[in-house]
């Protein structure tokens, strides 16, 4: 594990991202776990038509066009995040709440347009 975060951490100076590679994790993990989690819900990508190959590649597009706005919400300083593993699984359960609320309100106007 502390190979694969050194090399985390080369590429994220190599990419001049500047943080962590706990914190990226973190923040990649949440904002992936609500991104996929409306994917699965919204109606033009669920079910059997798209592959599952598919919804992740696009959830990974999202985090990436979206993670500049995620970084600057972030401490500067780039001091520890605040919460620990209790707090992470909170975080990540909320995530996939809102992920999946999201998604829900979308396909109820789909529904609406399609009637």
């Amino acid at each position: 594990m502390q190979e694969f975060l050194q090399l985390l951490e080369l590429v994220l100076k190599t990419f001049e991202v500047g943080q962590n590679p706990q914190a990226f994790l973190v923040l990649f993990g949440l904002a992936f776990a609500r991104f996929i989690s409306f994917i699965i819900v919204v109606p033009f990508f669920g079910g059997q038509v798209v592959p599952a190959q598919v919804k992740v590649a696009v959830a990974t597009s999202l985090v990436i066009i979206t993670y500049p706005a995620l970084l600057a919400e972030l401490p500067p300083d780039g001091s520890s995040l605040g919460f620990g593993v209790l707090g992470f699984v909170g975080l990540l359960a909320k995530e996939i709440f809102v992920g999946f609320t999201l998604g829900f309100v979308a396909s109820l106007v789909f529904e609406a347009v399609q009637v």
